[in-house]
C-alpha cells in the first residue's frame, strides 16, 4: 500500500497559509525575505516577462523549496536554473545560457517582489524597472518532468 505524504486538509492547510501570507503584504508594497521563501516555494506560477521594444514573453515557472526552479515554455522546452532570496527580499534566478567551450555560462538576474494583487507579484529590477508579472497558478509542481 503507498503512503500518502500529504493529506487534502493539510494541503489546504498550506494553500491557507499561503493566501494568508499574500494577503499580509498590501499592493505596492515590496515583499520581506521571509515572505518572498514562502510565497514562492513549492509553486507554480504564470509569468509575463516584459522584453525590450514592448515585447511580452509568456511562460510557467515552478519554485521547489530547495532552491532549484524550472522554467516551462509553450513549446514544451523547460530549462531549469536555481534561485536565492537575499536578506532584504531581493531574488536572484540564476540560469544556464549556454556552454562556451567547457565553461557553462550563467546569467544571474536579481531584483525585488512587489505585490500586485491577491494572488500575484511584479518583479523589478535592480533599477526598479518592471521586469515580469507573477501570477500563482498552483501549489506544486504543475508541469513536473517526464
Amino acid at each position: 500500500m503507498k503512503r500518502k505524504l500529504f493529506t487534502v486538509s493539510g494541503c489546504l492547510m498550506l494553500l491557507l497559509v499561503s493566501v494568508q501570507m499574500l494577503a499580509a503584504a498590501e499592493i505596492g508594497q515590496q515583499l520581506t525575505s521571509r515572505e518572498v521563501k514562502t510565497l514562492l516555494s513549492h509553486k507554480t506560477f504564470a509569468v509575463q516577462q516584459f522584453l525590450a521594444e514592448g515585447d511580452l514573453k509568456n511562460f510557467h515557472v515552478y519554485f521547489a523549496g530547495d532552491g532549484s526552479l524550472q522554467f516551462n515554455y509553450a513549446n514544451n522546452f523547460s530549462k531549469s536554473g536555481k534561485w536565492t532570496v537575499g536578506s532584504a527580499g531581493e531574488i536572484c534566478l540564476q540560469i544556464p545560457l549556454r556552454r562556451k567551450g567547457t565553461t557553462l555560462m550563467i546569467d544571474e538576474k536579481c531584483g525585488t517582489l512587489v505585490k500586485k494583487g491577491p494572488y500575484s507579484f511584479d518583479r523589478l529590477s535592480e533599477d526598479g524597472t518592471r521586469t515580469a508579472t507573477l501570477t500563482l497558478i498552483a501549489n506544486g509542481n504543475k508541469f513536473p518532468k517526464k
